[in-house]
């Protein structure tokens, strides 16, 4: 089930909700987690028998590893790895199952592991697989779901861990959220409690999201993008202004899509009462990459580095202490390898393709030559003797560029559409100049490319715009590049009402037959 169906929007959610209050109001808490986690259950039979089946036996696993584990088992390390088996194990066949390719045979199952599950689960065995970790480390919000008042001889009824790992707002497509920030909202007593403010946060964030993948990322996609990469791939006369014009439009595409969908999920969260994380904080806006990261894709960023770069950074400090390693020989096993293996596995998680391999490649080289000039006096000069706002001025057109070409990378069917993309560049300027620009992208098309890029780089995001209300948690810090005349703050009066219902109009007018989400295949 998509959250874009008619029949989500307008059947599926309300009766969810209605069933949810109603239960809770006549049942307390424990009766909104029953309801809570049937919709869920529900919510993925469309995805199929297989999926289904998939979700509740890793569930069933991972309750009986995280109960162990929180129990304190005698031998922790082994539903350790039994926990991560359940997860990622499940991830690497069903997800990365063409690399099985190279055996004889096996076509077949390739093709069986694929229909089994036609969606994505990187997300919840991400999120499932970090609540065994910190099940095993004793986290707080990880036991409280699991044992009363962490007392071990007693295993709490297990729905608020079964909804935590199942509720269907983020299941699919995050964001990846901890125990911590989710397992004190379920447990509290009030759970379940109607809120007028709680619809009306969680509505404006799901017509506003819808907003932004309805009316701007699939168009964008459908008139722009997705004919000049065809046409690359299929090895068709494209001329280098197409080029530049579908690889600055891709990057909008790809985060009107993404942000659009973790807007829906948290705001379909909040009508729940449940507060889930911030996953986006206006990342086009980054001045650099090392800031980009604090803004794109926030909940599997810091579980990369809390998981993957600070052990490796870590181990590398002390290896390079033994050896006494000074300098940049120092820094290579305690930054740039941890910070290309990170990467790397960013670059990985999205698929297993030669195109995500060197988009993981190229951010990491790039991280790493901004960590090592960042380091630099000449760095040190400018930071001190430049204004802020001109630092964040040319921070932000000297990344963009560079950014824009790894979402093409991105975007690209293999590395050889990638390659060939370059070979397009030089081609057609002479007929530009004579001609015009309507060789390039029609008319309908460029006024809402400017729309897109008008609201990434000047209008507040969803979050600041309804920072009164907290309509989820933010994690990474990063300052707000709203400027001043735009930085506006929702309130749940008339004219906020109007504007919601002026967004809703027009999904509704372009909702007939939506593309699936970008993130949808990761």
């Amino acid at each position: 089930m998509s959250f874009l169906d008619a029949a989500f929007l307008f059947g599926f959610l309300p009766l969810s909700l209605a069933f949810f209050f109603g239960a809770s109001r006549l049942w307390g808490r424990t009766g909104g987690l029953v309801v809570l986690l049937a919709a869920s259950l529900i919510f993925c039979l469309p995805f199929g028998a297989g999926f289904t089946t998939l979700v509740v036996l890793n569930a069933l696993g991972d309750y009986v590893v995280c109960l162990a584990l929180a129990r304190g088992a005698a031998r922790p390390g082994v539903y350790v790895v039994l926990g991560v088996l359940l997860n990622i194990g499940l991830l690497a066949v069903l997800k990365y199952n063409s690399a099985f390719a190279i055996v004889p045979h096996s076509q077949h199952v390739i093709r069986t592991l694929s229909a089994l599950v036609p969606t994505t689960i990187s997300f919840l065995t991400f999120q499932r697989m970090v609540l065994v970790l910190d099940s095993r480390r004793g986290e707080r919000g990880a036991v409280s779901l699991l044992l009363p008042h962490g007392e071990p001889k007693e295993a709490r009824r297990p729905l608020p861990f079964f909804v935590f790992v199942s509720a269907f707002p983020n299941l699919v497509i995050g964001p990846i959220a901890y125990a911590s920030e989710i397992a004190p909202q379920l447990l509290r007593r009030s759970f379940g409690r109607f809120r007028v403010v709680d619809l009306q946060v969680g509505v404006t964030l799901l017509v506003f999201g819808m907003f932004k993948k309805v009316v701007l990322a699939d168009p964008l996609g459908d008139t722009i993008v997705n004919p000049v990469f065809d046409r690359i791939h299929r090895h068709m006369p494209v001329v280098g202004a197409e080029v530049i014009v579908a690889v600055i439009t891709y990057t909008a595409q790809l985060y009107f899509d993404f942000s659009g969908y973790s807007d829906i999920a948290i705001g379909i969260g909040r009508m729940f009462g449940v507060r889930l994380p911030i996953n986006f904080n206006s990342p086009l806006r980054a001045s650099g990459i090392t800031d980009f990261y604090k803004r794109w894709h926030i909940t599997l960023t810091r579980i990369i580095v809390r998981f993957l770069f600070q052990p490796l950074a870590i181990w590398g400090a002390r290896f390079s202490a033994e050896k006494r390693w000074r300098g940049l020989l120092g820094r290579i096993p305690s930054a740039w390898i941890p910070l290309l293996i990170n990467f790397e596995i960013i670059g990985l998680w999205h698929g297993a393709a030669w195109t995500y391999v060197a988009f993981g490649l190229y951010h990491g080289v790039w991280f790493v030559l901004e960590t090592e000039m960042r380091a630099t006096s000449w760095w040190k000069r400018y930071h001190k003797t430049t204004s802020d706002t001109l630092q964040r001025v040319l921070g932000q057109v000297v990344t963009f560029a560079p950014l824009a070409l790894s979402f093409a990378l991105f975007r690209s069917r293999s590395l050889a559409d990638f390659a060939a993309l370059f070979g397009y560049l030089p081609r057609g300027w002479r007929e530009l100049l004579h001609h015009g620009a309507a060789r390039v992208i029609n008319n309908s098309s460029y006024p809402l490319l400017l729309a897109a890029f008008a609201i990434i780089w000047l209008l507040p995001n969803c979050y600041e715009l309804l920072r009164r209300y907290r309509p989820g948690f933010w994690t990474f810090p990063a300052p707000s590049r709203t400027p001043a005349f735009a930085f506006w703050v929702w309130q749940p009066t008339l004219f906020w009402g109007l504007v919601s219902l002026a967004a809703a109009i027009a999904v509704l007018v372009k909702l007939g037959n939506p593309a699936p989400f970008v993130y949808g295949g990761f």
